[in-house]
């Protein structure tokens, strides 16, 4: 008979959802999209895919192994459909939901100078000369880029 030190032995279950943030999003031509999906799953992996045909055929993105996934927008893109399949450390696959992309050809330019601001990305915010707006940006470390949706 042979005896060993003691061990644990810890059992996860399989991943058994993948939930996608939204399941439209709406960018303006030469914007970005995001997009982030949450899993029950162990040491997931991530791989987002898109659609250009209304969901009939699937093309996995490169280098999409995040659970959030940012892309460029162009109009070409609307009605694109975005997933990702979670897989965990077990091997078990789970797909989200689709997320369809809607790309607005107009955006609005502000010219004059406004009066200095706090607005918080994805939010409304109120210029009291303009009306209100939505703020959407991407923060990199070589730029600021900021789009802005009126909302009436």
């Amino acid at each position: 008979s042979l005896t060993s030190e003691e061990a644990t032995l810890t059992v996860y279950p399989p991943v058994s959802e993948a939930t996608l943030s939204t399941n439209r999003i709406t960018i303006v031509d030469g914007g970005y999209g995001c997009l982030e999906v949450s899993s029950d799953a162990f040491e997931p992996t991530y791989k987002w895919y898109y659609s250009s045909d209304t969901g009939l055929t699937w093309v996995e993105i490169e280098n999409s192994n995040s659970s959030v996934l940012e892309f460029p927008v162009s109009k070409s893109m609307n009605r694109y459909q975005y997933k990702c399949v979670v897989t965990d450390a077990g091997g078990t696959s789970v797909e989200s939901g689709k997320a369809v992309l809607i790309v607005n050809t107009t955006a609005i330019t502000i010219s004059q100078d406004v009066a200095d601001t706090t607005a918080f990305i994805g939010k409304e915010t109120v210029f009291k000369r303009f009306g209100k707006f939505i703020v959407n940006a991407r923060l990199s470390m070589a730029s600021f880029d900021r789009q802005w949706y009126n909302l009436g």
